[in-house]
């Protein structure tokens, strides 16, 4: 017996020189186990924030990239300079009979660090006549959904023709056409603050590259 009453005296003793002052033990869990810590559970969930974050992230960091090399956000690159398929401010493509440009679009309305080009919810889009060469505008949301394609197939036209690109907070994200200081148009909405518009212009790869048709994009 007393040797029995010694050894449970000993663990005892080690059990509380073990545990820190003041620390209560946690109870035993009661009832079923908690399907947050279930390793299938937290599989299947992460696996669905990846496909879900996916294509946002992509669009911060394309954005992030356009900006550096490219032109700052909310702006097309080629302004005094040739955007060409071999230099950064078109994207190269997967054949030299496309030529790619590309702006990153910030309609959240606030400032832009290093830039003065955000701090807008809607912005003016003036495209070229489409009846000359074929080109296709496309407007992307924050998700890469295409949410408005402009150009030689869905609007043809033969004169530049003005779109107003809104984001959701602004006053004419529920409009068809707005006039604004006496100038009329056609609403593009997206849902999203941020949002990726890729332009594709057709290019002939045979002619030389001096020429209007070759994979350059001529600044107006």
């Amino acid at each position: 017996m007393r040797t029995a009453t010694a050894i449970l005296a000993s663990a005892a003793a080690a059990a509380l020189l073990a545990a820190p002052a003041g620390v209560v033990a946690a109870p035993a869990p009661k009832g079923p186990p908690s399907p947050l810590t279930n390793p299938a559970a937290i599989q299947t969930l992460a696996a669905g924030a990846y496909v879900w974050a996916l294509a946002p992230e992509f669009v911060y960091r394309f954005l992030n990239y356009n900006a550096l090399m490219t032109a700052p956000v909310n702006l097309l690159a080629g302004t005094g300079v040739v955007a060409a398929a071999w230099n950064n401010l078109a994207t190269n493509a997967g054949d030299a009979s496309v030529l790619y440009l590309n702006s990153m679009i910030d309609l959240s309305g606030r400032p832009v660090a290093g830039t003065p080009n955000g701090g807008t919810t809607e912005l003016v889009l003036t495209v070229p006549p489409s009846a000359r060469n074929y080109y296709v505008v496309n407007l992307l949301d924050d998700f890469i959904n295409s949410t408005g394609s402009i150009g030689t197939r869905t609007t043809p036209s033969t004169a530049p023709t003005s779109y107003l690109v809104v984001g959701p907070t602004s006053q004419y994200a529920h409009k068809r056409r707005v006039t604004i200081k006496g100038f009329t148009y056609r609403v593009m909405p997206t849902d999203t603050n941020y949002n990726w518009m890729c332009i594709r212009i057709r290019a002939d790869s045979l002619v030389p590259a001096s020429s209007p048709a070759s994979g350059t994009c001529q600044p107006e």
